[in-house]
């Protein structure tokens, strides 16, 4: 509760829509620091609603899963299921747009921890609930894979 005023004052000064826009520019070694920084700004409804209106966060979020570590891939996701979560009719297709489909199969079938392929399974669940099987198929490009 002590970082609360602090947290929002970083979100309005609008450094969740700077810090998604750097995360494809950063060295490796920052981007944990990065995510760790935006989770922590989405424990507050200004930043979870700035991660929502950020343009980029489901594309840069959804580049990151699976690339640097199983940390970064945990904080994308948990970013990925705050604005999925928040307004799932508008980003849910965004994100299966942006190739969330397959990098959460991917999860699921890696070799992370159980946490982070109940949480990748949940996403996925939460992504396909207005989704046709075609529609998922056509947009994880599975179709070559299951013919």
């Amino acid at each position: 509760a002590v970082h609360k005023p602090a947290r929002s004052l970083i979100v309005s000064i609008g450094a969740v829509p700077q810090l998604v826009e750097l995360l494809p520019e950063l060295p490796t070694e920052c981007v944990e620091p990065a995510l760790d920084i935006l989770d922590a700004l989405a424990a507050v409804p200004e930043g979870r609603i700035a991660l929502k209106d950020c343009p980029r966060t489901i594309t840069n979020a959804v580049r990151l899963l699976m690339r640097v570590s199983e940390a970064c891939t945990r904080r994308a996701l948990s970013m990925l299921w705050v604005v999925c979560r928040m307004a799932p009719e508008e980003c849910a297709p965004a994100a299966l747009d942006a190739g969330l489909g397959a990098k959460l199969l991917l999860v699921i079938q890696s070799g992370c921890g159980p946490e982070l392929k109940q949480q990748a399974s949940e996403l996925l669940k939460l992504c396909t609930m207005n989704c046709t099987s075609t529609v998922f198929i056509s947009k994880c490009k599975l179709t070559k894979t299951i013919q």
